[in-house]
């Protein structure tokens, strides 16, 4: 298993096309397809996928620069952001094997980064709890948004 950038070469159309979401998913999290989308207009998103045998198991974006700053002014974060697994796939394991991944991704690949920062709604039990077991913390500072209460989650990379 290993976290790739996105490529067309190495994830087609029809990978892209059979990642489903639940509904009751889809209001938290965009389906790798329209974030591929923004990341063509907005060069500071980095698509990322979990790939396994050619399989597309997890999606996210990583977004740098102006990204983070909803959340904070800390220099040297990147917001984790659209995290989601592929329907066919939830229950595996997956999603945190793709969080313990990216601490070494973002080493390898943004070596001026030093803390993860995302958001995620106060309502996404799962989400919270998978964050938590991975490596994040929860800053304490909610966020009042459109969508609801947002917890605000940062990872030190260590």
């Amino acid at each position: 298993m290993e976290l790739l950038a996105y490529h067309p070469d190495f994830i087609s159309q029809e990978q892209l096309e059979n990642f489903s979401l639940p509904l009751n998913q889809l209001k938290f999290s965009d389906l790798p397809l329209n974030a591929i989308k923004k990341s063509k207009v907005d060069h500071d998103r980095y698509p990322i996928f979990l790939i396994h045998d050619q399989q597309l198991l997890v999606a996210f974006i990583l977004h740098i620069n102006e990204g983070p700053k909803i959340y904070t002014n800390k220099p040297n974060t990147i917001l984790l952001r659209s995290f989601s697994t592929n329907h066919h796939y939830q229950g595996k394991g997956y999603a945190k094997t793709a969080l313990l991944l990216l601490p070494a991704y973002i080493k390898e690949h943004f070596p001026t980064i030093t803390e993860i920062i995302l958001g995620v709604n106060a309502k996404n039990l799962p989400a919270i709890s998978l964050y938590q077991k991975t490596g994040f913390v929860d800053n304490e500072k909610p966020l009042l948004t459109e969508y609801g209460e947002l917890k605000i989650m940062i990872q030190t990379i260590q």
